[in-house]
């Protein structure tokens, strides 16, 4: 990843960007203050007039202006702007509570560089002030870009005479005054044909007259060795171009002649014709494939290549790639072995004939008949490096001094499109970025609150099922039906249980593991689930470190992932191969990992499958962890929705790699943890057979859904105990007030309408210290459940549960009333 992906935009060119807050309003003044502060901006001052602000900002000299429209005194906010910006041109964001039409038109003649309205979040402070820095910052660079070119045009050996749409002077740069005898002080204002109006035009072509002054709409008409005799006497042939300069909505705003002694130099009007007005309409991918045929054609070299760095600097993929004026496919190729090595490290590299025997194991050299090499590196405005400009020929180079001189011309314009696409680029996938986490976001609530939903629906169906199975004989036909919904009903809750996991909502228990010792444990139950004709390696070392994690999920992961991987094969047969290992990841892998803002740099220990199936496109990767995504058939796909799930649960991350036709693998990794200790665990104990539970005593039940509360009332009922029932908390808490003597336990739901189970239970504790409260929720036990627990929570159970299950935390937490 770029390091303007790394670095907030607000500070990238500076440790702290320096802002001074302009507001009227003491209180929201130093509520704006604190958020910046926290946001790392630095807060040069605080001024609550446009008087006041304007003192402060040529005192401070701050980077930006955050500026409150309306303020109290002489002036208001966009006139206290006008007047800073006009000193010291700085950006200026403003800051009001009145989105109407006329203010926006007022501001305008500030150019602010954005608008935050009252209320804001943190997010969109953040935002607007970066972009803000950030476009100032590009728009300097640009000008300090356009004084360069001004600087080159006035120092070229070509004499440039620019004119406004009337024929009137403009502009000379030194040589045409040299070449038309008048100053650039005497020729400003003046008429174009009192300073030049070579002899050609005058007395043997009149229609090449009538072009000078209408300027074609078909393109520049361009003039060959005509004479021109300037002020003093002395005559020059020349050659001239001239071209029309146009708005954006093509309409004529002047002309721009160039014109040279064509002893001295023959090309050079058109090289500047092709940098500063033939590429100026391109931008992107259009203006990079313009550039090196431009350059192919006008340098008279045989290849041009335009390449943007791939972090972190060690291959290059072209943008465009010519040959003689024609473009070629683009290429990607490392950087070692080749010329553009050592232009990495020094910048600007010549080599003017030998190249092959220079680098004799770069084949693409040797294939091509490379003998003579050109390239540049171009970088932004911070001076990191963002590409390589090259020209290659298969002769020695002639003409060196010339044709560096216009390579470097070339280059600066270059470097400026190239900064330019890589920010926008980076632009576009911050945005693509923030869009897919989004989308993980909603899919995760949505997820969670089907779950939620579905495990209230669930106690219904397996409550009933297992009083029911408690009611009939033995030998009842009905039994087996009754049986064949109760094992519906329990895959159905695995279902909510990986809606649960790919929300992150799921109860994870941890502990210190060994992942190789954890898969060896499985290695039986992975070989059954796999095809007979796929072959499957096992690659897990012994001495890992430690991770923190729930053994259960991560076997989870471990049978989904080879299970995905089996299937991706299919009846053909392959390999399919398991390894553990450990693993740095730093910042330049951010862009390989799935979970990009959820990457911290260090030690990781991963599990590895790999597969030599289909392989999947792009487009396939991006959306394999959706839920119910799949490229097999309808109704599956829950599998790595539930490992992505898992593993956001144990911060950690995944890796996926994977071409068309080649196979894919799986990189899931858990931070190391070198500083636990194994755990030894007694044995799972099987499981208890279904037994009946009796008791006795009052129980308040409080649950939104009436389905959960019949359910819930049979339960208690069917077992002994006596109901009161509350459909949420506020009843619930009027209901405990009226009858706190009689009731022995109350039953609660987490997720209620209005006052959820959370505040209930805090209110009946006021009421009552020692009544024990069991809290029931569709989703798992979290961080908030274990602070209740230290506030008197008697249990938690999670929906859907059987009656067996309910009852006994019942008595528990009655015994220990």
């Amino acid at each position: 990843m770029s390091e303007m992906q790394q670095t907030d935009l607000a500070v990238s060119h500076k440790t702290r960007a320096r802002v001074l807050v302009v507001e009227d309003e003491n209180i929201v003044a130093l509520d704006i203050q604190n958020r910046l502060e926290g946001l790392g901006y630095e807060v040069v001052g605080v001024a609550s007039s446009g008087e006041r602000a304007i003192d402060l900002a040529l005192k401070t000299r701050p980077d930006i202006l955050l500026m409150d429209i309306r303020l109290k005194g002489a002036i208001d906010g966009i006139e206290a702007a006008s007047a800073i910006v006009k000193q010291l041109q700085i950006p200026v964001v403003y800051l009001t509570a009145y989105a109407d039409a006329q203010t926006f038109e007022r501001a305008k003649v500030t150019e602010p560089y954005g608008y935050i309205i009252k209320p804001f979040d943190e997010l969109e402070l953040k935002t607007t002030l970066s972009m803000a820095l950030y476009k100032h910052k590009i728009q300097q660079d640009i000008r300090e870009r356009e004084q360069r070119l001004q600087a080159i045009l006035n120092s070229i050996e070509d004499a440039v005479i620019g004119t406004d749409d009337s024929g009137k002077i403009i502009f000379l740069n030194p040589k045409a005054e040299a070449l038309t005898g008048c100053s650039a002080e005497t020729a400003l204002g003046a008429p174009l044909e009192t300073v030049f109006n070579p002899l050609q035009l005058q007395e043997e072509n009149e229609a090449a007259r009538e072009k000078l002054n209408t300027l074609s709409e078909h393109g520049p008409p361009f003039f060959n060795k005509m004479l021109l005799k300037n002020s003093r006497g002395k005559s020059y042939i020349i050659e001239v171009a001239i071209s029309k300069l146009s708005d954006i909505s093509n309409k004529r705003q002047g002309a721009v002649i160039v014109f040279r002694d064509i002893t001295e130099r023959q090309n050079f009007d058109q090289v500047l014709r092709e940098i500063s007005l033939g590429l100026s309409s391109f931008t992107g991918e259009a203006f990079f494939k313009k550039l090196v045929n431009s350059m192919t054609r006008l340098l008279n070299v045989r290849y041009a290549a335009i390449g943007l760095l791939l972090e972190p600097e060690r291959r290059v993929r072209t943008l465009a790639y010519s040959e003689r004026g024609s473009l070629i496919p683009n290429v990607e190729y490392e950087l070692e072995n080749t010329p553009c090595a050592n232009v990495r490290t020094k910048g600007l590299m010549v080599y003017p004939h030998s190249v092959r025997k220079l680098f004799p194991e770069n084949a693409t050299l040797q294939t091509l008949g490379v003998e003579c090499y050109i390239g540049t590196l171009l970088y932004n405005a911070e001076k990191k490096p963002l590409g390589v400009l090259l020209i290659m020929d298969d002769e020695p180079l002639q003409a060196r001094e010339r044709i560096e001189a216009f390579f470097h011309i070339f280059a600066i314009r270059a470097e400026a499109e190239l900064e330019r696409y890589v920010a926008e680029q980076q632009k576009l996938d911050m945005e693509k970025q923030l869009r897919h986490v989004e989308k993980l976001k909603s899919l995760g609530i949505l997820a969670g609150g089907i779950a939620h939903d579905f495990n209230n629906l669930l106690v219904g169906i397996l409550g009933n099922a297992e009083l029911a199975l408690q009611e009939i004989p033995e030998d009842s036909p009905t039994r087996e039906i009754l049986e064949q919904i109760e094992i519906a009903g329990k895959r159905a809750a695995e279902l909510t249980r990986q809606l649960l996991a790919y929300s992150g909502k799921a109860k994870i228990t941890t502990r210190a593991l060994n992942l190789s010792a954890l898969i060896r444990d499985m290695q039986p139950l992975l070989g059954i689930s796999v095809s007979k004709n796929i072959q499957f390696t096992l690659d897990l070392p012994e001495n890992l470190p430690l991770i923190k994690g729930d053994p259960t999920q991560i076997q989870q992961i471990v049978m989904n992932l080879v299970t995905n991987a089996s299937e991706a094969i299919g009846e053909r047969g392959g390999i399919i191969s398991l390894a553990t290992g450990t693993r740095r990841i730093q910042a330049s892998d951010r862009e390989r990992l799935f979970l990009k803002d959820d990457m911290q740099a260090g030690e990781y220990v991963y599990i590895r499958v790999s597969d030599t199936g289909q392989g999947m496109d792009h487009e396939t990767v991006s959306r394999i962890f959706d839920p119910f995504f799949t490229t097999k058939f309808t109704g599956r796909g829950l599998g790595l929705a539930t490992v992505l799930g898992i593993v956001r649960g144990h911060k950690g991350n995944i890796m996926v790699e994977t071409q068309p036709g080649r196979g894919t693998t799986f990189y899931v990794l858990f931070p190391a943890q070198n500083n636990l200790k194994p755990e030894t665990r007694a044995a799972d104990q099987p499981s208890l057979r279904r037994r009946a539970v009796r008791g006795s005593g009052k129980v308040l039940v409080v649950d939104d859904e009436d389905m959960v509360r019949t359910m819930v009332r049979k339960m208690l009922e069917h077992a002994g105990y006596e109901t009161l029932m509350a459909s949420d908390g506020q009843e619930a808490i009027r209901i405990f007030e009226n009858h706190a003597d009689e009731i022995d336990l109350v039953i609660l739901d987490m997720t209620m309408p209005g006052l959820d189970g959370v505040s209930t239970f805090r209110r009946l504790r006021q009421i009552s210290q020692d009544i024990p409260v069991i809290l029931a929720s569709g989703y798992a036990e979290n961080g908030m459940t274990d602070s209740l627990y230290r506030e008197g929570l008697a249990g938690f159970i999670q929906k859907p549960f059987i009656p067996e299950a309910l009852l006994n935390l019942m008595q528990t937490a009655l015994k220990n009333k």
